[in-house]
């Protein structure tokens, strides 16, 4: 059998999973719309790591024939299946990147099993376990039928904010995990952990405490309060987990592998240089043709067009490896009729910003900024009012609301950092005295659109009294519309859209 044969035969196989995936994942479009409860979340994200775990063996094969038809391809000079077929490893290795897989045999010790002994509580609404401040406070499960071997220990928990020790300091409360055994002689391991501050009892971090090894089918496993000090809370756990340490094996041939990767790169770089060569001229050509078209939605003050016009010359330069920095964002159209433009503004870091509302500093000026047409959810939990419109406008609850209010407020203090920024704005203020405006920049055109791309801000209605401002507001409130209708269709919805409970079957 060719490898080519093999590749088809493993990639039907892999469609089939996808689908039965798919299928089990989707629900009725026509069905209510609910929250997604946090228990549910969590099965499905477990779900996901364990599908893409069970897979791993396929997927590697899979990658293999595909390497097999690349070289082929490229020797034959058949560039075109040669590039399909790397694209296509490289979305497999993709799957892959930076995920925390399960074994298929990891033990997950849950609140809900466990036998508690002194201070301990079960929060059934939370599904945790709250320890407070005593020595000796423990929690034990017992295990049947348990593989023996090495294990790795996460334990995941949520440590609040204690008086006496400030907000990112550790806390100073040490716990102790191990089996419980009365045999003599034993060879038991016990490990510890000094807890830190998480952001919060509801916000859980994983911490990994180091391996512990098993040699009975049957144990007890109990983790217990040690040194404390202070008074209250201690932590509210999560669950603990126990993976199986890799197998340690003998380390690969490193001069074979080198050998071998540079072969596949001078491969690689010859047929995609050959590539490049051929569609240089059509490359040049079309993006000629982009950027006139680009200037006549602009002067027409199309600013639908002109993103499209813009988001089209950006696809072509990533493809060919080109920075996005060269296309050019519109800066008329309807956002920004009607308003003064202020050039030379600069983003400015401050504790108090948030996704939507920032400090900016001009010509020597600071003044704090509000985003016009576009809301994010408040990090702050108890800003009550702001954050109940928007678990209604996403259908999400309060928690993770602020979630996303915490996403918004990083991404954009990440993404206008050290940018060139211009505003336009008719210098109104908001109840708060922010300068209401619109952001944009040569690169990337308007910033309150990014929020609602990446699903991190919700769209305004317009209220302006002015039959020309509504005009415009109107306008820009229908591209904004669009462009979170396109968010929300994809098989991964961004932000908020993720926390609907809406589920999508991948194409």
């Amino acid at each position: 059998m060719t490898s080519f044969i093999r590749c088809r035969l493993l990639l039907l196989i892999m469609l089939i999973s996808a689908g039965f995936v798919g299928s089990v994942r989707s629900q009725s479009p026509d069905g209510p719309r609910r929250p997604l409860l946090r228990e549910i979340r969590e099965l499905r994200e477990q779900f996901a790591r364990r599908a893409l775990d069970s897979g791993r063996v396929l997927a590697e094969q899979y990658a293999k024939a595909l390497a097999g038809v690349e070289t082929q391809a490229a020797e034959s000079d058949d560039y075109e299946t040669a590039l399909a077929a790397q694209q296509r490893r490289q979305t497999i290795a993709d799957n892959y990147l930076n995920r925390d897989l399960d074994s298929s045999n990891s033990i997950v010790l849950k609140p809900a099993d466990a036998k508690i002994t002194g201070a301990v509580s079960l929060e059934k609404s939370e599904n945790t376990l709250a320890f407070l401040r005593t020595s000796g406070s423990s929690a034990m499960w017992d295990l049947f039928k348990l593989p023996p071997g090495n294990y790795t220990v996460n334990i995941i928990c949520g440590v609040g904010w204690l008086d006496e020790f400030p907000a990112g300091g550790k806390s100073g409360n040490e716990l102790e995990f191990g089996e419980v055994t009365s045999l003599t002689g034993s060879d038991t391991t016990r490990l510890g952990l000094t807890l830190e501050y998480t952001g919060g009892w509801n916000e859980y971090k994983t911490f990994t405490i180091g391996d512990i090894k098993l040699s009975r089918n049957n144990a007890r496993l109990a983790i217990r309060s040690n040194i404390t000090h202070g008074t209250g809370s201690l932590m509210r756990l999560k669950e603990i987990r126990l993976t199986p340490a890799p197998p340690s094996v003998n380390p690969p041939d490193k001069e074979v592998i080198a050998a071998a990767l540079a072969e596949l790169e001078e491969i690689r770089k010859t047929h995609q240089w050959r590539i490049k060569e051929l569609e240089q001229p059509l490359l040049k050509a079309y993006l000629a043709k982009l950027t006139t078209l680009g200037d006549e939605l602009i002067a027409k003050h199309d600013e639908d067009g002109a993103e499209a016009v813009m988001a089209e010359s950006r696809r072509v330069y990533e493809s060919f490896g080109r920075s996005t920095r060269l296309t050019r964002a519109p800066t008329g159209g309807l956002s920004t009729a009607g308003l003064q433009e202020v050039r030379g503004v600069t983003f400015v870091e401050d504790p108090t910003n948030s996704g939507d509302r920032f400090l900016v500093t001009t010509g020597g000026e600071k003044f704090s900024v509000k985003l016009m047409a576009v809301s994010c959810p408040s990090p702050n939990p108890e800003d009550q009012s702001l954050n109940k419109f928007h678990e209604r406008y996403f259908n999400i609850t309060t928690v993770d609301s602020a979630t996303i209010g915490r996403q918004a407020k990083d991404f954009t203090a990440a993404f206008l950092k050290d940018r060139p920024l211009k505003l336009f704005t008719r210098w109104q203020k908001d109840r708060t005295g922010s300068v209401l405006a619109t952001v944009l920049s040569a690169d990337f055109g308007d910033f309150g659109g990014i929020l609602v791309d990446n699903g991190l801000a919700a769209v305004m209605e317009p209220t302006s009294k002015n039959p020309a401002q509504l005009k415009t507001e109107a306008g820009t409130r229908d591209i904004l519309k669009q462009r979170e209708a396109d968010a929300k269709a994809k098989p991964v919805p961004p932000g908020a859209w993720a926390f609907t409970g809406e589920i999508k079957t991948a194409p």
